[in-house]
């Protein structure tokens, strides 16, 4: 009872404002027609916008499901974030709730798939003068959201011959290391063959 009634009052609580249009592109929101405004009516219009959600949610390639969503439809109030009343003008009642359902909550049954392709490809860093160098370089690499493996093959002098397993394709990659700024990449006025993935370890 205590519970249902905290859930009751969250709900209470949230914005509700009216609108001329609902916003079609989120995926975690829903649009549901409703006979008034009433609590009576709110609930199960609720329930079937969390059910509509669901369902996108669940055949976005995207996204994987693994977990049970059906414990979400038990308390579907406990998941939305606001909502809000709009017109129809096509509709009998001309009436419809649009509900926009928390990211934050529903992210654990619904997790990012890794759906890129992998690639493997070799990458020579110049300017490794110590063992201290080379940690640290394999260290950040590692640490890049992209990347899914690092491995030395050669070491020669101060130039390192890496092999990275991708999780992204190459430009993204090259991106994101001129980004952070602590690979240069290299080109041939450094002197050096000119290759799009010979870069300079600058720490």
């Amino acid at each position: 009872m205590i519970k249902t009634l905290i859930i009751l009052l969250m709900v209470g609580f949230l914005h509700v404002t009216f609108a001329e249009a609902p916003v079609l592109d989120d995926p975690y929101s829903a649009t549901v027609a409703v006979p008034d405004q009433s609590e009576a009516a709110r609930r199960p219009a609720i329930h079937d916008a969390l059910q509509s959600v669901i369902s996108t949610l669940s055949n976005d390639p995207s996204l994987n499901h693994d977990s049970d969503t059906s414990i979400l439809l038990e308390h579907p109030e406990q998941y939305v974030e606001s909502f809000s009343y709009i017109t129809d003008p096509d509709q009998d009642n001309g009436l419809e709730i649009v509900v926009h359902f928390d990211r934050a909550a529903l992210k654990p049954f619904f997790v990012q798939a890794h759906t890129e392709k992998e690639q493997s490809m070799n990458i020579q860093i110049s300017g490794i003068a110590s063992a201290q160098d080379l940690n640290a370089m394999t260290q950040y690499l590692k640490q890049l959201r992209n990347i899914q493996s690092v491995s030395v093959i050669q070491v020669n002098g101060v130039d390192v011959v890496l092999s990275l397993v991708l999780s992204a394709d190459e430009n993204v990659f090259l991106q994101t290391l001129q980004v952070d700024q602590r690979l240069a990449l290299l080109n041939a006025n450094d002197g050096q063959e000119k290759s799009a993935l010979r870069f300079k370890w600058v720490g």
